[in-house]
């Protein structure tokens, strides 16, 4: 289905990047061309035949090759400096390496954006329990947008990614039964 920048709207007005702020060059033009803030990706949802009402079904993980990491939202950078002061105490190393938070993740985990000299556009995860408080995830954000990828799963049913289609009219997708699959 969709992955990567296909996730995020594209900004058709302009947000106004704080003063305060020097952002790295690619995650500035990412984040001046794509719509970014909590709720603010695309939605996802399929036509359930039972009710026949639309229900949202997926939601997006961050998908390497290690593992799987579920991003609950992307913040803006007025978000992001909010949970930056009430998340994070004053004088917490987030300070002094230079990174604010872009996003959310299960258990009280944050992918953060490096701004400073030696780290400028690096993403890593944040995880106070892990051994590695700091784990670097990718170069710049669009490499790291580029491994996200949406789980297909209806998460009452379980209906599998391939019974999914969508008409290219509709902006929902619709469950393949046997009776409309010889129709595809």
């Amino acid at each position: 289905m969709f992955e990567g920048l296909q996730l995020f709207e594209i900004r058709n007005t302009v947000d106004y990047v704080s003063e305060n702020i020097d952002l790295p060059p690619i995650y500035k033009n990412f984040y001046e061309n794509f719509l970014i803030g909590r709720s603010k990706l695309k939605k996802f949802e399929y036509l359930d035949p039972r009710m026949n009402i639309k229900t949202e079904m997926l939601e997006q993980l961050y998908t390497p090759d290690e593992g799987r990491l579920l991003i609950y939202n992307f913040l803006s950078l007025n978000e992001g400096l909010s949970v930056l002061k009430m998340a994070f105490d004053k004088d917490d190393e987030i300070h002094e390496l230079k990174y604010i938070p872009i996003a959310e993740c299960a258990t009280d985990q944050y992918i953060l954006l490096g701004t400073g000299q030696n780290n400028k556009d690096l993403i890593v995860l944040e995880d106070r329990f892990s051994k590695q408080r700091f784990t670097p995830k990718a170069s710049n954000i669009i490499d790291f947008v580029n491994d996200i990828k949406m789980v297909h799963k209806d998460l009452i049913n379980g209906i599998p990614a391939n019974k999914f289609y969508r008409n290219l009219t509709e902006d929902f997708w619709r469950v393949k039964s046997e009776e409309n699959e010889s129709e595809l």
